[in-house]
């Protein structure tokens, strides 16, 4: 999905989780929910993801009239290419949401991974050029159809940047890459001093500081002062944090002495502000990891059971956080000694989106590379600056960074590249691009 780091940490899309009962006589070969009506959908919508659903614009705005065009030939192409995959489906609802970045994204149910047929575009990203919108919808219906599509792990080896996906699996660079995914999913992905123990929650990292504003505001006094600062100053240190030394090129962080001692001092005052609100205060972690991600009793002592281990054996709940941040930030230490990080490579779901995007628009006859367009305008409306970043890099003749390892988006500027790399080949026909058989995507 194409969703950036913002609207995560805006928690746009943390919402209590359903289940499916009420639409079961919907479900379409046991993984995609089909609505009888949009009404249907808006309803699934408002039950499943309410803030998202409080901030959807009228179907009768205006504003729906181009996209909707574009999502029409758009699906033509996807059942002209992929029969199987589409046939049994109809053309997913299109809901645009008033927020202020030019985002989107498909949907999953998140208590059973069910896909919904409706996906989102934010308010400004269906006002960018019609190439940029029919690469964003070509991308997002590449997650619609292939959901089951799987990842493939490889190593950089020289100075080429390969093409993930002429890739063959890599068993070693695909252990490196997901213990790596796993210690970032707790904690981040950044190793920092100055971050003085805590967690970073960035993108699709970071779960553990979302523990800790939860646990200020479920076990803690809400009206203490202390309280009240650390139930929302982990929210907005990120933000600031995000926007102000993290490039929106690579993700990589740009960091000069007085901004270290910034970062110091606002997670020490953060940490002053947990110590305060949580002191004498029993905290149950698994009764907390059920409370922020919604799953059940047995989901969540499956997957924190370790970290549940660890942090009993603190008296006091921050120490026990710090004491698991640590736990990883050790590890993560290790491997960045230990391996050539900088070299792995994952061709994801999100990367496979986007070169098909590249197909689909080439299939109708038109420019390949919209999603091209839509990246530009994306990274612009979070980071001012990201496009004469990006484009003085590419203007060199540069590979730009590939970004986060655990991230499957990669850098933005990265994907740019990529993209750009990828519609060459298909104007061309310089070599084969993709497999004959439709079902060989979803490998």
């Amino acid at each position: 999905m194409l969703n950036f780091c913002y609207l995560i940490i805006l928690s746009l899309f943390f919402c209590e989780m359903t289940t499916t009962q009420v639409y079961a006589s919907h479900l379409v070969n046991d993984k995609y929910i089909v609505f009888d009506s949009r009404e249907e959908a808006i309803a699934w919508l408002k039950k499943n993801k309410p803030e998202l659903a409080a901030n959807i614009l009228p179907f009768e705005h205006l504003i729906y009239e181009r996209p909707l065009r574009i999502l029409g030939s758009i699906w033509g192409s996807y059942q002209d290419l992929y029969p199987d995959r589409s046939s049994k489906l109809p053309i997913p609802e299109l809901v645009i949401v008033d927020y202020p970045y030019v985002d989107g994204s498909t949907l999953t149910e998140d208590s059973t991974e069910h896909i919904p047929a409706i996906f989102q575009i934010s308010k400004p990203a269906a006002e960018t050029t019609h190439n940029s919108i029919a690469g964003l919808m070509a991308h997002e219906l590449t997650h619609y159809l292939f959901p089951d599509f799987q990842p493939v792990y490889y190593q950089k080896k020289g100075k080429t940047e390969p093409l993930g996906y002429n890739q063959e699996n890599e068993l070693q660079a695909e252990l490196v890459v997901k213990e790596w995914t796993k210690l970032t999913k707790n904690v981040g992905p950044f190793v920092l001093d100055e971050l003085n123990g805590l967690p970073f929650q960035f993108i699709n990292d970071g779960q553990l500081s979302y523990f800790l504003t939860a646990g200020a505001r479920k076990y803690g006094d809400p009206l203490k002062p202390s309280c009240v600062r650390a139930s929302t100053s982990e929210v907005e240190w990120n933000i600031y944090f995000i926007k102000h030394y993290i490039s929106f090129v690579d993700f990589s962080l740009k960091l000069e002495a007085d901004q270290r001692q910034n970062i110091r001092s606002k997670t020490e005052a953060y940490i002053g502000d947990l110590r305060d609100c949580l002191k004498n205060r029993k905290v149950d972690f698994l009764d907390l990891a059920m409370t922020v991600t919604g799953w059940s009793q047995d989901q969540v002592k499956q997957r924190y059971v370790g970290e549940a281990a660890i942090f009993q054996n603190y008296s006091d709940a921050v120490d026990g956080f710090m004491a698991l941040t640590k736990v990883s930030y050790t590890r993560m230490k290790e491997m960045l000694i230990q391996y050539d990080l900088a070299s792995y490579r994952t061709y994801s779901y999100e990367e496979i989106a986007d070169d098909n995007s590249v197909r689909i628009l080439f299939h109708l006859g038109w420019n390949p590379n919209g999603l091209r367009e839509f990246i530009e305008a994306a990274g612009e409306s979070y980071q001012a600056g990201f496009k004469k970043n990006c484009f003085e890099i590419l203007n060199r003749g540069e590979v730009p960074g590939y970004g986060l390892l655990s991230d499957p988006h990669h850098g933005a500027c990265y994907r740019i590249f990529h993209i750009e790399e990828i519609s060459r080949r298909v104007i061309g026909r310089s070599e084969p691009f993709f497999p004959s058989q439709a079902a060989d995507i979803g490998r």
